[in-house]
């Protein structure tokens, strides 16, 4: 009969892996390959940046269109689609800004307290910031070009927001990275 256990001591069995990938095992080093499932969180986070990248560009484009579209044309034999799949994807790149500021605020594992609040902060001033300056700048152009040819603000406005979303996890990701690297 061997003298050796059937079972790994409890030490053993929840002694985490090194970082550089190697752990002693039975006075020799072997080299490791962890292969984990991706996390809720990063899930969440490539959800989040594919739907504000979504959002953007094709609050983009419907803002653009707006501007060349002449107002006493003749209404189209059906309803076009560009409207309606844009304001769903900014009710959801919206929902989803709300699920990902509140992530970035209770995840402790993604930095320093301090970083985390600054990039809520950030991005809910931020958008705040970017509301006041479009609404001045819709108002000036208003009173400064009454005859010309005006675009539908509000569509701006919200591709703007959208745009504002995507660097927001653009640069939460960066800073992500670093915090990662130095904690």
């Amino acid at each position: 009969m061997s003298s050796q256990p059937l079972l790994p001591s409890y030490a053993s069995a929840t002694e985490q892996p090194r970082q550089n990938g190697y752990h002693l095992g039975q006075g020799r080093e072997r080299s490791t390959q962890v292969h984990s499932a991706p996390s809720a969180k990063s899930l969440l986070k490539i959800l989040c940046f594919i739907t504000f990248a979504t959002t953007a560009f094709v609050s983009s484009y419907w803002a653009s269109q707006s501007i060349f579209t002449p107002l006493d044309e003749i209404p189209p034999e059906s309803a076009p689609l560009l409207p309606y799949f844009s304001s769903l994807s900014l009710i959801i790149s919206f929902c989803l800004w709300v699920g990902y500021i509140v992530l970035v605020a209770k995840d402790v594992g993604s930095g320093p307290r301090i970083q985390r609040q600054i990039v809520v902060g950030a991005s809910v001033f931020g958008k705040l910031i970017l509301a006041v300056a479009h609404a001045a700048i819709s108002y000036g152009y208003e009173r400064s070009f009454p005859e010309a040819k005006k675009p539908n603000w509000m569509l701006m406005f919200l591709a703007a927001q959208a745009w504002w979303d995507v660097f927001l996890i653009g640069v939460n990701s960066c800073l992500q990275s670093t915090a990662q690297v130095h904690w």
